[in-house]
Order: structure tokens, then sequence, then C-alpha cells
């Protein structure tokens, strides 16, 4: 029967989708703390003479400036809380929502914290709330296990370097490249831009440019995705091509070098959980086009999101998750099948409009899978996000080329002043698509 050939065709395809519903099933009617010594479970077992006066804390990610600027907003880990009633540090897990002021009484600026540093404060824990109607934010951090936050006005530093090696390197190389890019010429707006692009860090970009790439269906360029990799990794793959002599098979070779270079970026971007997506299902991809005659990329594609749900199966309610799997799936379902209806009418083979096609093909084939979460989660829907990827993509790589030999470049007076203006030029032409087609669209 049909639909027993399609299911051997995706033979991981059931087990996804079982993993799936028993999570969101889990979650929906079991306890959301399953940790034995999360803090909530240790504290609530104490009596109310012997509740917690003081709690330290793991700094888990680099800080963000709040709407107020007045704190610097963290993602921590609750390591230890002091038991009054034994006078000692007893051990928890769980995290929260850190905030540390920016500047102290006499309106100096504070040293912001660091990953891996551990902190102590007496600071209460406040119990996370929605501070709107339209997005339901306590929902969304319970997701990610948070529950509270932290207001710490005072707080002592325990330790430094308490993180893992490996990602506090990440983070350190990542933050250089940061500065590179700001002692570049660029112009204030494109350097935050550029950031974005390049760093995936989006916490500098005005409000108004980032509304603007939103509403013209350009937002996912402002984060480092799979397109952004992709193409970076296509640009990598041709100049290997070039170097590499011709007279030898060196198709294996220039797939390990690319495996390499992919972790290689995936490290300097930080280490972020979507780049890591992007990495696991790219390497897959390298290793069934080396090891295997016949392969289904939807297969691969179940595959790394089987594997990401069984290391952390609360990924199901991560919107990036979400976002990522389902636009690769609608451009592995029906980009193709797209193209070659557009191929089909004559009046489309003059060049360069079969390019277009495919652009064209490419961007509503990933769309297709991806408005509803858009619309429920955002409560809009970018209707001319076509036109600004057709404009915009075909140049993304050379923009992200640009980019990075303006970061290469940056030490070098005069080159650094020649590529700045370069990059400025392009970021302004992003730009300039975005705020116009943003204006044009009914939900702006």
């Amino acid at each position: 029967m049909n639909w027993q050939k399609k299911i051997l065709a995706y033979p991981l395809l059931p087990f996804l989708l079982i993993l799936i519903v028993a999570t969101v099933c889990v979650d929906r009617f079991c306890p959301v703390v399953f940790f034995r010594n999360h803090y909530i479970k240790q504290t609530q077992s104490l009596p109310p003479h012997s509740q917690p006066t003081g709690y330290k804390y793991k700094i888990l990610s680099q800080g963000k400036t709040s709407r107020s600027g007045k704190y610097q907003s963290y993602k921590a880990q609750t390591v230890a809380f002091y038991n009054p009633q034994t006078q000692s540090w007893q051990d928890c897990t769980g995290d929260v929502l850190l905030y540390i002021p920016t500047k102290n009484l006499n309106g100096e600026s504070l040293e912001t914290l660091d990953y891996g540093d551990v902190i102590s404060s007496s600071a209460p824990m406040l119990a996370v709330k929605n501070f709107s109607e339209d997005f339901n934010y306590v929902r969304y951090l319970r997701h990610h296990r948070i529950y509270h936050n932290v207001f710490a006005n005072t707080y002592h530093l325990e330790a430094k370097n308490q993180g893992n090696a490996l990602i506090a390197l990440s983070y350190k190389i990542n933050l250089a490249l940061h500065e590179r890019i700001k002692n570049s010429h660029l112009s204030a707006d494109n350097k935050q831009l550029a950031v974005s692009m390049l760093l995936g860090d989006k916490k500098e970009l005005d409000k108004n440019i980032r509304n603007n790439f939103s509403l013209s269906g350009l937002a996912h360029i402002l984060c480092v995705s799979g397109l952004h990799i992709g193409i970076l990794i296509c640009v990598i793959s041709w100049l290997i091509k070039q170097c590499l002599p011709p007279y030898i098979k060196y198709i294996y070779i220039r797939q390990w070098l690319l495996i390499v270079l992919l972790w290689g970026m995936s490290f300097v971007f930080g280490l972020t959980p979507s780049v890591l997506r992007v990495a696991c299902m790219l390497t897959m991809l390298y290793l069934f086009r080396m090891y295997r005659s016949y392969y289904e990329d939807i297969n691969v594609l179940f595959f790394t999101a089987f594997v990401n749900l069984c290391f952390d199966p609360l990924l199901v309610f991560n919107l990036s998750f979400q976002l990522s799997y389902l636009s690769v799936l609608g451009l592995f379902l029906f980009s193709e099948k797209l193209n070659n209806f557009f191929q089909k009418s004559q009046l489309l083979q003059r060049k360069p409009l079969p390019t277009i096609c495919k652009n064209l093909s490419a961007s509503l084939s990933t769309q297709i899978f991806v408005w509803p979460i858009t619309l429920i989660n955002f409560g809009y829907f970018p209707l001319f996000f076509w036109l600004s990827n057709i404009l915009v993509v075909p140049f993304l790589g050379f923009i992200l080329s640009s980019l990075i030999v303006l970061i290469c470049v940056t030490d070098i007076p005069f080159l650094n002043l020649c590529v700045s203006y370069a990059c400025n030029l392009e970021l302004n032409f992003v730009q300039l698509i975005a705020e116009t087609i943003s204006k044009i669209n009914p939900f702006g």
C-alpha cells in the first residue's frame, strides 16, 4: 500500500513523531521540574524558618542590555543556596534569569560578567510574569526550564572561569571578532548589522532596523542560520576546488576539509544551539554523500532532528528549532518541484530569469511550512518576503565574504578604509530594500 511504502521510505519519521508527541504530553500533564536537586524542590522541602538567605549563580551566557539600560541580563545556573539552619551552602541546580546593574549608586559603570563567573547574592527570586497579553512569556521561559528572575543589585564575585573551557574560548573569539568590526570604518548602524549578520549577535541592533527586516521577510539574515553557513561553505568549497590539483581525486579531501571548516565556523560563531544544529545537519549530509551511493535528504533531516531531540527534548518548543527544520523540510519537498514548474514556461528561459526562478522557488518553499508559526507567534506574515529575498539573498554570499575580509584587514589602515566603504554600500543596499518593502507590507 502507498502509506506503507511511504513509511518504509522514511523509517525514522514514526519514531520522530512519537518522540515529539511524548515530549508535548509530558510537558503538558507531568511536573515541569524533573531534577531531584532542583532549587525549587530543595527549598520547598525546607521549613519556613530555614528558607535560603542567599544563592550562588554560574553565568552561562554573554550579557544583554535590558530595555531600560539599567541592567545586564544573563542566563545563569543556580549552583548552591545558603541554608541558615545548617549555616552552610547546599548544592542545587536550575536556571534563572540574572539581572546585574550596569552602574553603581554613584553612576559609575560596572564591569560586565563573563561566561563561567560564579557570584553570590542575597537577592530574592521573583517568579516570572507575563508583561504583554500578546505573548505568553511565562510559558516561553518554562519551556527553557526557567521560572524566576533575580535582580542582584549587590553581589559578590566568588570565582571565575568555572564554565566549559571550549565554550569560554569560543565566546572570547566571538567577542574579539565583535571588537574588530567595531574598529572598522563602518557606520554605526552598519556595525550593528554586520555583527548581527556575521556573528548572530542582535542585542545592539536598532529596534527600527529589526522591525524593517521582520516586516520585509529578511529577519532570517539577522542571525547565523543554515543559509549563512551554507553560503559560506559553498564559497569555501569553490575556493578549495580551485586550489586543489585537478589530476587527483580530491572529492573526499574537499568534503573532510569542509566538515572541519564547518565546525571551525561553528566555534567562531559561539557554539550557539542554532549553529550546532546546522553543523550537525550539514556534517551528516556530507558523510552520506561520501559513503552512501543513495540517500534521501529528508531522511538526513529527520535523523538530525531525532538526535537533537534525544539529547534535549525541550527543543521541540524552541521557535528557532521549529523554524529551521520546517524551512529546510519545505526546501527539500517543494523547491525542485516549483523550479521545474517555472522552467516549463518558455518566457522564463532567458537569462537571468532561470536564476531568479530558482531563488524564488527556494524562498517560496521555505515559507510553506513556516508561515503558520510566524503568524501565530508574531501576529503578522511578511507578504512580500519573495521580493525581498530575490533582491537580497543572491548577494548574501558576497556580503558575508566582504565582512570576513573586513575583519581580516581591520588593522591595515588603507585597506580597512577601502573595504569598509564597499561594505557600507552593500549593507546600505540591504537596509534600503528592507525599509522599502516593510513600508508596503499591510501589517507594517
